[in-house]
């Protein structure tokens, strides 16, 4: 944006720029408003729908673009009308006390959800570190089997945490279907399932429905019942297919939840006494509807054991809604390929995000020494002299390493699943065991290009910039000295606006207030003035060139008759 407002021609470009200077950091958070900032509380959304060919397509929500903190997803998956839904509504309120949020919950035989559904809840509601996605699938059974595949794929690959919702028992037929379902699974090689269980593999939740008193067992909150979980694992009933499921899920648990009464499945379908049964604890109902206690305790016993299990995860979590869209994005795309490679592809993707994490962190951890670096250098500037102009330059390679820091760990850079490089680099790879040709197609994704873009953006900025801050600092009574420490101060100044925007996420703009209108406004104005003085100046020249041109023309033509005008 900066680099467009500049030409050399007359002053008032300068004022533009430094108007721009001073507005960027504003356009940067009015575009990134994030709604969990405020935490305000959206509806869930259908953000996985199905489409031609029986093939799966992302629906993203646009404000999930918005989110900056991490993102901690878990999705509740199993047969269909076994309770998803109203479980999850039970969750999201109360985790954030409100009684009219929810799921929307069907009462008939057939799949009410379709799809994938989610509602992200902002930290602010929650109270938690991280934002938290909770993901409704429509159930399983009643789906054709490739259909089943993708579905099923998508609810093991895109969270932190699976919840499969079964009843009284885990059956063998059940895991049976598991394995069937997980088929796309059975492409992995013994090397990519070692990778897959790294990276990929979520935590499985067993939620069992107690529909039945079995052996007289008297049921309690939140009962761990991981060891009923393990033996039907390890029963020699479908070896092959319990295998698989020990390896795409290698970490699981299973728990109890109450039986939900006649009468309290009935108060559900009334909106004032389903608040009574799902709404938060505080929210003024002194009675919960008759029989629903124990369901209600159980499933807030599930929950905060999934809640510890995602705590953690927060280092492998999405780091904002723009990271989590292309995610999901990247997992829809694999589960509807029919290639051989494509598990093995999102593997080697998800191999690339873990490095640049460990890149991102390693940047966020020195962006604030580099930045007082920078501090110190430009309150160094005032000695002046030989000494100054070293230190100029030391603050200009300084700048450069700030600006490759902040690209670096900004959340609105993301690499997606089949890019133009890695898809070309993948067959060229194949074909050759060049090592350097592999570390360079490893290395071509878009955070590279960012890092490239960050470094050359530092190149060029900061003589401009620095040049056009000592011309306004020119304007004042000021020696020389101090209008070169000023300058950096007023570079530290915007990279330190631009830094606590993108961490804190203060509320300098909100969304739909008069700055999120006129930052962009005073930006494209700023622009299309300078770009209409360019316009007028590159006329100007164009006319001088000429005018110059016709008088060289008559020059020549004047003096060639004589050969003593030839001569002068």
């Amino acid at each position: 944006m900066l680099l467009v407002l500049f030409h050399p021609f007359g002053r008032s470009c300068r004022i533009h720029l430094f108007v721009a200077t001073l507005f960027a950091p504003l356009l940067h958070y009015s575009l990134g408003d994030t709604v969990g900032e405020t935490g305000q509380l959206l509806e869930p959304a259908q953000v996985v729908s199905w489409g031609e060919g029986g093939e799966l397509a992302t629906r993203i929500p646009s404000h999930w673009l918005q989110f900056r903190k991490p993102v901690g997803t878990v999705c509740l998956t199993g047969d269909d009308r076994i309770g998803k839904s109203t479980l999850l509504t039970l969750w999201a309120r109360s985790l954030t006390r409100a009684e009219g949020f929810g799921f929307s919950i069907g009462h008939k035989r057939t799949s009410h959800t379709q799809g994938l559904w989610s509602a992200v809840l902002p930290a602010e509601a929650t109270g938690l570190d991280y934002h938290l996605n909770l993901c409704d699938s429509q159930g399983l059974k009643q789906l054709a089997e490739k259909e089943q595949w993708r579905l099923f794929s998508a609810n093991v690959l895109i969270p932190s945490v699976v919840v499969y919702l079964v009843i009284n028992v885990v059956q063998n037929d059940q895991l049976r279907d598991l394995a069937r379902m997980a088929h796309q699974f059975q492409q992995l090689s013994t090397d990519e399932l070692g990778a897959f269980g790294r990276l990929l593999s979520p935590h499985l939740v067993v939620v069992i429905r107690e529909e039945s008193d079995l052996d007289g067992e008297q049921q309690q909150d939140g009962r761990d019942l991981s060891w009923h979980l393990e033996e039907a694992l390890s029963g020699p009933a479908f070896a092959e297919d319990k295998k698989l499921i020990r390896q795409v899920f290698q970490t699981r648990e299973a728990w109890s939840l109450h039986e939900l009464p006649l009468e309290a499945r009935r108060a559900l379908r009334d909106p004032t006494t389903a608040s009574s049964l799902l709404g938060p604890e505080d929210g003024g109902h002194k009675e919960v509807v008759p029989g629903g206690e124990g369901w209600r305790a159980s499933g807030q016993a599930v929950l905060q054991r999934v809640l510890v299990i995602l705590n953690g995860k927060q280092g492998e979590f999405p780091q904002g809604g723009p990271e989590l869209s292309e995610w999901y994005k990247s997992v829809v795309k694999t589960v509807n390929s029919l290639e051989q490679r494509s598990m093995g592809r999102l593997i080697g993707h998800t191999e690339r995000l873990a490095v640049w994490q460990q890149r991102r962190n390693f940047l966020s951890e020195w962006r604030r020494p580099v930045f007082l670096v920078l501090l110190g250098l430009a309150l160094l500037l005032m000695l002046g002299g030989w000494l100054g102009k070293w230190l100029d330059r030391a603050a200009w390679c300084t700048w450069i390493v700030v600006c490759v820091c902040y690209v670096g760990t900004s959340p609105l850079v993301t690499v997606p699943l089949n890019s133009v490089v890695p898809t070309s680099c993948e067959g060229v790879t194949a074909a050759t065991n060049n090592p350097l040709l592999r570390l360079a197609c490893r290395e071509a994704s878009t955070q590279t290009a960012a890092f490239l873009l960050a470094m050359i953006l530092g190149v060029l900025s900061y003589p401009m910039l620095t040049a056009q801050l000592r011309w306004l600092l020119g304007r004042f009574p000021l020696p020389s000295w101090l209008r070169q420490s000023c300058s950096g101060f007023g570079l530290a100044g915007v990279i330190a606006v631009l830094g606590l925007i993108q961490d804190e996420g203060l509320g300098i703009v909100v969304g739909d207030s008069a700055w999120s209108f006129a930052t962009p406004t005073i930006l494209a104005l700023a622009a299309a003035l300078a770009g209409a003085e360019l316009v007028l100046k590159l006329r100007h020249n164009r006319n001088c060139v000429r005018a110059s041109e016709k008088g060289l023309g008559l020059h020549f033509y004047i003096a060639a008759p004589s050969e003593e005008g030839q001569a002068l």
